[in-house]
């Protein structure tokens, strides 16, 4: 008996690998993509893959399953285990998501649009960014954003988390210079707890009253009601205050308002055959949206716990769950 410990056959060898780091070393700086390129290949070197220890009766039924259209295998929103539906009820589960008011239907792929969006910005600002690096955040040519779902077996009725892949889109690689800048400016507030360890260690410090009540909630969809226009202006505010901005960037807060603007207002993604996008908030999957979130969530909070009436005696928050006595 294997129990859980299969090995199947790996789908791709060292030289694919190999090739594919080829393709990123070249579009780095050559000092910074010759030390990548060497650390790649002596992590290879020193890699023990398990031998595969599938039966054929094993491997037939798992390329059964692979080629079966009419089931879709998935990984759960939460913890660690694979869910098998019926293709249908997952095509049904999403349909019934993107009509539930949040999202509208887009004519065409708006892809090229939005490619001569970013490529306009990028040129706007050449003086600012280095050659590489703007070579680098030039996603063309792309591909559109992808909409699959997770399931939340957890919940009644297993709904789907919707996920957007963003890998390869016009504002991938942009999101992800972006996050770097913003980054410091997220978790600044003193009810911030950064993991489980602090949680406790600040937890040991609480004294509760028989008459205190402990309470836990979080915020049901967080990232897609993020209101767009009221979050550009919040972080906007931010980055003029942030005197150590200048060390993480060249370019002005006006060019990484733009820059910004035009990754949070592309929101859409491909369905099948069919394009949608956001009415407001930002997309599960896009790199931008825990910190830009969390931003937003520092400044609400803020403005709640310096009006409330009453006052609580502890009140800490992870990102959109909240504990409080």
């Amino acid at each position: 008996m294997k129990s859980l410990n299969f090995s199947v056959k790996r789908p791709h060898s060292n030289l694919d690998l190999a090739c594919a780091v080829e393709s990123v070393v070249s579009k780095l700086p050559q000092t910074k993509g010759m030390e990548f390129g060497w650390k790649v290949r002596t992590m290879l070197e020193k890699s023990k893959f398990s031998k595969p220890n599938m039966t054929t009766k094993e491997l037939k039924a798992v390329k059964s399953l692979r080629i079966n259209k009419e089931i879709r295998i998935l990984r759960v929103d939460k913890g660690n285990c694979t869910v098998v539906l019926d293709e249908s009820k997952y095509k049904d589960k999403l349909n019934t998501l993107l009509g539930s008011g949040f999202y509208e239907t887009l004519p065409k792929d708006p892809i090229a649009k939005v490619e001569r969006k970013v490529q306009k910005l990028l040129s706007k600002y050449k003086t600012t960014l280095p050659t590489d690096l703007k070579h680098k955040l030039t996603s063309c040519p792309s591909k559109p954003p992808h909409l699959h779902g997770l399931p939340k077996i957890h919940k009644a009725g297993i709904p789907l988390r919707p996920i957007i892949n963003s890998i390869g889109s016009p504002c991938y690689t942009l999101a992800g210079f972006l996050h770097r800048i913003l980054s410091p400016s997220a978790g600044k507030s003193d009810t911030v707890v950064k993991n489980s360890a602090y949680f406790l260690q600040l937890l040991k410090a609480v004294y509760l009253h028989s008459q205190d009540t402990l309470v836990s909630f979080d915020v049901v969809s967080l990232f897609t009601i993020v209101p767009v226009d009221e979050i550009l202006q919040i972080i906007e505010n931010k980055l003029h205050d942030d005197v150590t901005l200048t060390e993480r960037s060249k370019l002005q807060v006006e060019a990484i308002m733009d820059l910004l603007e035009v990754c949070l207002r592309t929101t859409y993604f491909q369905f099948e055959d069919k394009f949608f996008q956001h009415n407001d908030g930002m997309a599960m999957g896009n790199s931008l949206s825990p910190i830009v979130s969390n931003i937003f969530t520092d400044h609400f909070e803020k403005i709640a716990l310096d009006s409330a009436q009453y006052k609580s005696s502890l009140w800490l928050r992870y990102m959109d769950d909240t504990f409080v006595a």
